[in-house]
This record gives C-alpha cells, structure tokens and sequence, in this order.
C-alpha cells in the first residue's frame, strides 16, 4: 500500500502572505498589549509600596518583525565564537603584571577581534564577550570587581583597563625613557 498525497484537501487562498503578515501584526499587537497590562500592574504595585516605578517593556519599530529596532546587543542570538579564536585570546592573557603592557595588551587583542565575524554581531559586541578571556590573575579579578552592568561597550571597557593598569607611574617612567632617549641624541 503506497500513501497518497493530500493535495485536494489543501485549500488555496490567493493572497496568504497578506494574510499571514496580518495575523503576526495582530498577534504582536495582542502580546505589547498584555506587557503594557502587565507593566501598568507592576507600576501601579511600585506606587503602592513606595519604590521606583520599573522601565517601560521595550518597543520594538515593526510588530511584525519586518524592520530590527535598535539595540546595542546582537540582533541575533544565533551567533557563536569559534572556540579557536577563544583559545587564542587565552594565550596572550593579561595578568596585571608591572612587567606587562596594558597598551600593548590591547592592541594586540583588537588584531585578534578584528579577524573574526559572527552572524552580523557587531565587532564591537564581540570584543566585550571575548575580553574577559583575555584577562587573567589580577587583571580578571579587577574586571570581576565592576559592578555588573557599569560597562556595556568597548570604549567604555578599553577605557576603564586603561585607566586602572596604565598608571601615573607607568606613564612617568615611559616619560623618562624618552626623555634620557632624546638627550643621548
């Protein structure tokens, strides 16, 4: 016995793409009305008991998904780090050594980012991910040491490593160097 298709019960409608964009934007516009119920509740209980109301849920531009709204983490989730990149990071960790260079130590991380790509994410987003691989000893415990959340780009962490490990005395001897380096000329 051989099984038969079942075409003749399928049903043709001559404009289901209209139909289907039309039941995502009705069934999103169902979903932000029940978080925006729920936020009005939530503000409504932070009112009663005397604390700060919470943030409004996000807004995506485009219910039905045809236009990405903003947003400073990946629009996709289906990214991955290859663990090769991973493992080279971990072998030129930065442990906070007076030995070690933190300027050195970044520009060196950038070249390794900048050979990778993944799914669309933004370079940037990628160097935040991978930059605590990067870090070892002394150098992962002070990034551990931040409060969560008090660093969300790049610039902010490239700053911050900066500013903590390339010190005032660092920056006085480098001075030094130069300056006896030009006299010997």
């Amino acid at each position: 016995m051989t099984r038969r298709s079942n075409k003749d019960n399928l049903v043709e409608h001559p404009e289901i793409d209209k139909l289907e964009k039309q039941l995502r934007k009705q069934k999103a516009q169902e979903m932000a009305d029940e978080a925006a119920r729920a936020h009005a509740a939530e503000v409504a209980r932070a009112q009663e008991e005397g604390r700060d109301p919470p943030p409004p849920p996000p807004n995506p531009q485009d219910p039905a998904g045809d236009k990405p709204y903003p947003s400073t983490t990946p629009a996709r989730n289906d990214y991955e780090i290859k663990p090769q990149i991973i493992a080279l990071v971990r072998q030129n960790q930065f442990n906070g050594l007076p030995a070690e260079h933190p300027l050195d130590h970044i520009e060196n991380f950038e070249e390794i980012c900048s050979t990778t790509r993944s799914n669309g994410v933004s370079a940037d987003y990628l160097k935040c991910k991978l930059f605590s691989f990067s870090l070892g000893d002394k150098a992962s415990r002070w990034l551990k040491s931040l409060p969560a959340h008090s660093i969300t780009t790049w610039d902010e962490y490239k700053a911050a490593f900066i500013n903590h490990f390339y010190t005032k005395q660092r920056s006085i001897s480098v001075r030094n160097k130069i300056s006896t380096f030009a006299k010997q000329q």
